[in-house]
């Protein structure tokens, strides 16, 4: 979802600089042109990262002790 997310507003700010460089300085470029080598790269650094970033609480909460923390709640 956050990389759907940047990827779209990316774009939309990508599409307003290019039409200011078109009209200042005559020079154009494609904002909805995907890049695979460098896009794919970031996608799967960014399902990297949330995994990462999911299975640290998860291994935290799996070796928490339950009943022990109940008991002393």
């Amino acid at each position: 979802v956050g990389f759907v997310f940047g990827t779209i507003l990316g774009r939309v700010g990508l599409s307003m600089l290019s039409n200011s460089a078109e009209e200042d300085f005559k020079m154009s470029f494609n904002p909805y042109e995907f890049i695979w080598e460098k896009e794919g790269t970031l996608f799967l650094l960014t399902i990297f990262v949330g995994f990462l970033a999911a299975l640290i609480p998860a291994i935290k909460a799996y070796n928490l002790n339950i009943s022990k923390t109940l008991a002393n709640a």
